[in-house]
């Protein structure tokens, strides 16, 4: 029948078990709730909260102006299972992923959000994470927005039949998750962590757009029919990049994710 929200427009936090652990959420609805709103979940970083997320992102506001729900995650001893990084999460093997999956389908039972367009969002450890739901949960993710992060997972993992497109910003003077790479950590630098996803999605040259400190590469001819834009942000660091950044987040990632529905590239 007809999906009726039950959560009004405004904050609220969820609860959900998981592998016999307790799990929540934060959950924003945009003021102008409409029907089938599209739901962009926001990861933290490692050793970060929810809290944190909402306010170093500052998408509430942001969402309400574009309709769309936003929740913010919380991960396993403030960490995620996100391929290389971090923390108890991984140590645990915590299925992350599996977790997303519930939340995702409270979120549409509560907020009749639309099964075509889930998105994710991440800083830092919560990148890695939005970069393991492109590869592993393509069936559920329309399309990825990792931050600060890279993808450090064996693409023979990632799922075939289904395509999440991916757009990913990096400052170069990133100081935790370094830009050239990290060997100590097994982070890759952020040249070859594109090249996995070019490789893995079949994509031709990039064309190139300049910023005013940095640049976007826009792979849009690839063979799985994905698009991919990968921005090098300079003289930016570990930081979710706002105003004052070379390319502000919020926007660039939602005009990239908002044109993607999932399996209608």
């Amino acid at each position: 029948g007809d999906c009726v929200p039950t959560l009004a427009p405004g904050d609220h936090t969820l609860t959900l078990d998981h592998e016999g652990r307790s799990r929540r959420a934060l959950v924003h609805v945009p003021t102008d709730l409409v029907s089938s709103p599209p739901l962009v979940l926001n990861f933290h970083g490692w050793l970060f909260d929810p809290e944190d997320q909402r306010s170093r992102s500052r998408m509430n506001p942001h969402a309400d102006t574009h309709g769309y729900v936003v929740a913010y995650p919380a991960g396993i001893d403030n960490s995620w299972s996100g391929g290389a990084c971090c923390g108890t999460a991984v140590s645990e093997g915590i299925d992350d992923v599996g977790f997303v999956r519930k939340l995702a389908a409270r979120l549409q039972d509560e907020l009749c959000v639309d099964p075509q367009r889930i998105y994710a969002t991440g800083f830092s450890n919560g990148g890695f994470l939005a970069h393991r739901l492109a590869c592993e949960a393509s069936d559920l993710i329309a399309a990825a927005a990792p931050v600060s992060s890279l993808m450090t997972l064996d693409p023979a993992t990632c799922d075939r039949d289904h395509v999440a497109p991916l757009i990913h910003l990096h400052g170069t003077t990133d100081i935790v998750v370094l830009y050239i790479g990290n060997p100590l950590f097994d982070y890759p630098p952020f040249g070859d962590s594109v090249a996995v996803w070019t490789d893995f999605h079949g994509c031709t040259e990039p064309v190139r757009q300049d910023l005013p400190r940095g640049h976007c590469d826009d792979y849009t001819t690839c063979t799985s029919g994905a698009e991919l834009r990968f921005c090098t942000l300079e003289r930016w660091g570990h930081e979710w990049p706002g105003g004052a950044s070379p390319l502000p987040a919020n926007d660039a990632i939602w005009s990239f994710l908002s044109r993607f529905t999932r399996d209608a590239p």
